[in-house]
């Protein structure tokens, strides 16, 4: 695992949605310009192999660095967002998450794809902007095979490493 890279994508992620919040009267975090190839093709994140993850999630990091870059997006950031950990192979696609966040996370308990940061071991990490911590929170709690939760109250030993960016770690 390259932690610069995933403190990159972090500070990448963190511009971009506050750059969609900021532009937007709702709290859509799905742009159509970062839309998985995989999810247009009718399928979820959940019914993706773990390399087509892997894949999906750098193509999409991939794309929204270009973006970034070519539209001069400042890089703002809200450090007082929290990253979140789904454990896509533990979901029970209930859909309690989706509707007490308004969606927010889909009906498999997916968090937004412009919140996507990386897929590291079998998790997806993601940033969630101060101002969903709270709604998203709600999501957590509804949720019964606990799933997703904040990387702070996770033991992975990736999110321990030192060169990690501290909102992954703390």
């Amino acid at each position: 695992m390259e932690t610069e890279l995933v403190t990159q994508r972090l500070k990448e992620t963190q511009a971009w949605c506050a750059s969609c919040l900021s532009h937007s009267a709702n709290y859509n975090l799905r742009s159509p310009e970062l839309k998985p190839k995989h999810i247009e093709t009718g399928l979820g994140l959940l019914d993706w192999t773990p390399q087509q993850r892997q894949t999906g999630v750098d193509e999409l990091a991939g794309k929204r660095a270009q973006l970034l870059n070519s539209r001069r997006f400042e890089q703002s950031l809200d450090d007082n967002g929290r990253v979140l950990v789904l454990v896509p192979d533990h979901s029970l696609f209930d859909g309690a998450a989706e509707v007490e966040t308004e969606g927010f996370f889909d009906g498999n308990n997916v968090p937004a794809w412009d919140t996507w940061i990386d897929y590291i071991e079998g998790h997806l990490l993601a940033w969630v902007p101060s101002v969903l911590v709270e709604l998203v929170e709600g999501g957590i709690q509804v949720n019964p095979e606990q799933c997703i939760m904040w990387a702070s109250d996770v033991d992975i030993p990736f999110l321990r490493h030192p060169a990690i960016h501290p909102q992954l770690s703390s």
